[in-house]
């Protein structure tokens, strides 16, 4: 999201305060943690690598998620990792789609969050979601491969799953909903409700080891 996605996280880190970013910021590594930990017993040369804001794929995705990575992204540096033993990435999105969300978040930023302006980026920003889901599953449909395990790495805002072909088997590691709630504490709940949220999305282990 270049300059847009900064601004975004500057916005939030101002909205939530100090100690509850930082507190966020210690969540979201041990979701990582658990994301990494529930991974590594799979055979890595099975695993097919689908990322949300990924228009292509191969030695051209490795070079953008090697950026991603050297900025301090915990899922590109996870993706890396993977991509080193053996995982492929593949193409995922459409580039055109993700422009028009770049320049719909960016006109959102730039206009009060009352006013016609931010409430039609809004209604904008669910088109574009929707849009975003249907190419993401399309992309997962027509080339992942009977005996192969894809893993898609999505933002809370997608709803996926929905439009996945029936013969595809879905486990999700984290609840989209679990997400959702946590991220909505994270803005104005409850520091209670945060913290059992943020429990909830801590290092649990890999299968077998809980």
């Amino acid at each position: 999201m270049g300059d847009s996605g900064s601004a975004l996280a500057l916005e939030t880190r101002n909205l939530v305060g100090k100690q509850r970013w930082e507190a966020h910021c210690n969540t979201v590594e041990g979701f990582w943690e658990n994301i990494a930990s529930y991974l590594e017993p799979y055979d890595p040369c099975l695993l097919k690598l689908y990322q949300d804001g990924m228009p292509v794929g191969d030695a051209l995705g490795g070079r953008i998620a090697e950026k991603a990575a050297a900025r301090g992204s915990r899922n590109y540096q996870l993706l890396l990792k993977l991509i080193d033993k053996g995982a492929e990435l593949r193409k995922t999105e459409d580039a055109a789609l993700l422009v028009q969300e770049h320049e719909n978040i960016r006109r959102g930023l730039e206009n009060p969050q009352s006013s016609p302006q931010t409430r039609s980026c809004r209604a904008e920003q669910e088109r574009l979601t929707e849009a975003r889901d249907r190419t993401i599953a399309h992309a997962v449909n027509s080339t992942l491969r009977e005996g192969e395990i894809g893993v898609l790495f999505v933002g809370a805002a997608h709803d996926v799953c929905r439009h996945l072909d029936r013969d595809i088997q879905v486990e999700e590691v984290k609840r989209r909903d679990s997400l959702r709630a946590y991220l909505a504490a994270l803005i104005s709940g409850d520091p209670y409700d945060l913290r059992m949220l943020s429990d909830d999305l801590a290092p649990k282990g890999a299968p077998g080891q809980e």
